[in-house]
């Protein structure tokens, strides 16, 4: 399963981001392979309110779930419609714990 998951910082245990497109990095976490690839997030400095065209380069990753703090509504649409599940996590949490629990 291909997990990508919002981040403030390109590191294991950085804390989740808040909010979905307006991360610093995501981490895409391979539970097959037991792989992590950093993207950092083309859209965090822009003014542009839909990060659905970025959000495009997940779905070709082959991404099946997302975690973060919240989700805007345009992406809950979108990853609805691509049928990626989300995941909201309370804030402050790492993104190494939430691997773990995957494990």
């Amino acid at each position: 399963m291909k997990i990508v998951i919002a981040l403030n910082e390109n590191k294991l245990d950085s804390h989740i981001a808040l909010q979905f497109g307006k991360s610093q990095w995501f981490c895409i976490y391979d539970s097959v392979a037991d792989t992590n690839e950093y993207i950092q997030n083309p859209m965090q400095h822009s003014s542009s309110i839909d990060f659905c065209e970025s959000a495009d380069l997940f779905i070709e990753k082959g991404i099946q779930a997302a975690v973060a703090t919240r989700f805007g509504s345009k992406i809950i649409e979108y990853f609805r419609s691509q049928n990626v599940q989300m995941i909201m996590t309370e804030p402050n949490r790492q993104a190494n714990s939430i691997i773990n629990i995957i494990k």
